[in-house]
């Protein structure tokens, strides 16, 4: 069984194969997440956490396609990013001052060790029915999806997350 957990920065899982392009360890295999190395219907589970915003749109796209490439039949997916219907929410609501608003969207500093590299910046951000559509024109069916609200944190402190949208998916 193969499951990859793309991007992975410090969180490694147990299980799965943890790729990176700035690995952290030697656990970590250095690949391109735009392009896996991997053969048709390899694949049975991608963990894409916090990537996709990484990319521009169309290299997100490009990745989802060869991601459905590789994927076997019933193979699961979970993608989680930033989601631009919340930030809109979260700018009108007066959570989020356009400063703010930027530094979400486009961050530049790498969360864990706070350097900044070309890879930490964001250069895309999704709504649901992008996301959905880029989906499902490969392959994937939309098990679930959920959203990060405006919470007591965020009140507290705007920067203390983002607000993502989560989708499971299976390829078809």
């Amino acid at each position: 069984m193969i499951k990859l957990n793309l991007g992975c920065g410090p969180d490694i899982k147990e299980g799965y194969v943890n790729i990176d392009t700035c690995p952290i360890n030697n656990t970590v295999v250095k690949m391109d997440i735009k392009n896996l190395e991997y053969g048709k219907d390899t694949v049975d589970e991608i963990y894409a956490k916090d990537i996709l915003e990484h990319l521009s749109l169309d290299d997100a796209k490009r990745s989802i396609k060869n991601w459905s490439y590789i994927s076997k039949t019933g193979a699961k997916l979970f993608i989680q990013t930033i989601c631009w219907d919340s930030i809109i929410r979260a700018y009108y609501a007066n959570v989020w001052d356009i400063e703010t608003v930027n530094y979400m969207l486009f961050a530049g500093t790498n969360w864990v060790d706070g350097n900044s590299r070309s890879e930490d910046f964001h250069k895309s951000v999704y709504s649901p029915q992008l996301l959905l559509s880029i989906l499902n024109e490969n392959k994937f069916k939309v098990v679930n999806v959920n959203f990060d609200h405006i919470d007591e944190p965020l009140l507290r402190n705007p920067r203390s997350h983002n607000l993502n949208i989560s989708i499971n998916a299976v390829k078809e």
